[in-house]
C-alpha cells in the first residue's frame, strides 16, 4: 500500500438557509448574506428544511414570521441541532432597512458560530 499523505483540509463556504420558496424578501436576504460575511443563500421549502439544514449546515436559518409561528419549537430545535442562529423575517418590510438589519444579525450569527 502507498503511504497515506496528509489530510487535505476543506473549507465549508458560509451558508444561510431561507425557509421559504419564492419569498418576496429573497433578494434582500441574498444581498444581506453576501454583504454580511460573503455567505451564499440556499432556499428551501418547509418540508425539506430539516434535510437542507443537515446538508448545508447553515450558520443562520432565516424563517418568515408566518412560517415560524406554525411551529416555533421545531424551528428552534432545528437551529440548535445544526448550530445555527434562528432569524425571524418580518412578513413585509422595507428591503433596504431589512438588509441592514439582516447584515447585523448574520454578522452576529457568524461570529457566534466561529467561537
Amino acid at each position: 500500500k502507498p503511504p497515506l499523505g496528509p489530510t487535505v483540509q476543506h473549507e465549508v463556504a458560509p451558508c444561510v438557509l431561507l425557509v421559504a420558496v419564492n419569498h418576496p424578501l429573497e433578494a434582500a436576504c441574498r444581498r444581506a448574506a453576501a454583504g454580511a460575511v460573503q455567505a451564499r443563500l440556499e432556499v428551501c421549502d418547509v418540508a425539506s428544511a430539516t434535510t437542507q439544514a443537515a446538508l448545508h449546515r447553515p450558520f443562520a436559518l432565516l424563517v418568515p414570521s408566518d412560517i415560524l409561528e406554525f411551529d416555533p419549537a421545531e424551528f428552534r430545535a432545528l437551529a440548535k441541532t445544526v448550530n445555527a442562529s434562528l432569524v425571524r423575517l418580518p412578513n413585509e418590510a422595507d428591503s433596504d432597512r431589512l438588509v441592514a438589519r439582516l447584515i447585523e444579525a448574520l454578522s452576529g450569527a457568524s461570529a457566534r458560530r466561529a467561537r
